[in-house]
């Protein structure tokens, strides 16, 4: 069994200029909304082709975000910190999440609320009893067998759909490979790490631990 976990921002942009697509839900008219978003995102001042995860989605993997596009998200992101780093508390964790993917089969989205400091939530699901679960809304209810992990989405949290619709409700998938996809996930966030840092440096924006901020919301 092939497992990632795949690291993804949600960058979201609107602009009143520009009309929303009549039709939906995205994964059903991706071409509409793929030419919607990429309007938004160039209003917005994002610069060259972004290209998101999956065609008319808004997630971004980490590591296909140029250094510009990324320095705006940032940007956009701490602008209202001042520069004694009050208002810190307005600034919170990226928004997005990880993307679980199972012998090439994208398994799992980030839901609504989902962040980067959800890779907590992931963390806790490997030799643990307590079995909460936490990647936006809805979240799937966990099953834990001897070295196995039951993801049921039929049982969630709330009663909401998922986004986009899951091929499958019920996904079960080996413990020790979901450990090396968290720990993989885990090296690139360590990366991007590297990436807010020097950012900040080169921007002289001199915003305290803005990696533990952007990443993890601290």
């Amino acid at each position: 069994m092939n497992i990632r976990l795949i690291p993804v921002i949600d960058i979201t942009y609107y602009d009143q200029n520009i009309v929303s697509p009549t039709n939906g839900p995205y994964w059903e008219h991706t071409d509409e909304w793929s030419l919607f978003n990429k309007k938004c995102l160039k209003a917005a001042g994002f610069e060259g082709e972004m290209n998101p995860y999956s065609k008319g989605c808004s997630l971004y993997e980490l590591a296909k975000i140029t250094n510009r596009n990324l320095t705006k998200l940032v940007f956009d992101e701490i602008k209202d910190i001042d520069k004694d780093g009050n208002d810190r508390d307005c600034v919170g964790s990226l928004s997005g999440g990880y993307i679980l993917n199972v012998d090439d089969e994208d398994i799992l989205y980030p839901q609504c609320c989902g962040s980067l400091n959800d890779i907590k939530s992931w963390e806790e699901l490997i030799g643990d009893e307590d079995l909460s679960f936490w990647i936006g809304h809805p979240s799937p209810s966990i099953i834990k067998n001897e070295n196995s992990i039951v993801f049921d989405l039929e049982h969630s949290n709330v009663n909401e759909n998922y986004v986009p619709k899951p091929n499958k409700f019920i996904v079960e998938v080996n413990e020790d490979s979901l450990k090396k996809a968290i720990d993989e996930a885990r090296l690139q966030l360590e990366i991007f790490s590297v990436q807010l840092l020097a950012i900040n440096a080169t921007n002289q924006w001199n915003i305290s631990d803005i990696d533990k901020l952007l990443i993890y919301g601290e």
